[in-house]
């Protein structure tokens, strides 16, 4: 099953093509008046970034390829967003309300053990 991944922000031909420029990870593949798309071989397997409509888009990145689009994305003053339309953090998870609550393990042990202590 694919998922469709896409930097998001009206982008302009030549937006997308001064962001890629001097990068050889990307090489050039087709382009029309309305559609570049590039391939990008940094990674383990070819991945193909395809400009339509003013949208970035890429189909079930690889992480590699996912991390080269937060850089695409922060030269274009852009936002990475994912089919359901949350935005993804650099980690590759999506969002609500643009952030998240990260509560790391130690203290879920904490918690648990003053509640046992209090016989909650």
């Amino acid at each position: 099953m694919s998922y469709l991944v896409s930097i998001v922000r009206p982008i302009t031909k030549q937006e997308m093509l001064s962001a890629v420029a001097g990068d050889d990870d990307f090489e050039a593949v087709s382009e029309t008046d309305d559609c570049i798309v590039r391939k990008w071989v940094g990674g383990e397997r070819e991945e193909m970034f395809v400009l339509s409509q003013g949208t970035v888009q890429v189909t079930t990145p690889s992480e590699g390829a996912f991390n080269k689009m937060q850089e695409l994305a922060n030269k274009l003053a852009a936002e990475v967003i994912g089919e359901e339309e949350k935005y993804i953090l650099p980690t590759g998870r999506p969002t609500r309300g643009g952030g998240e609550i990260r509560l790391g393990w130690p203290i879920v042990v904490i918690i648990l053990i003053l509640l046992l202590i209090c016989r909650w």
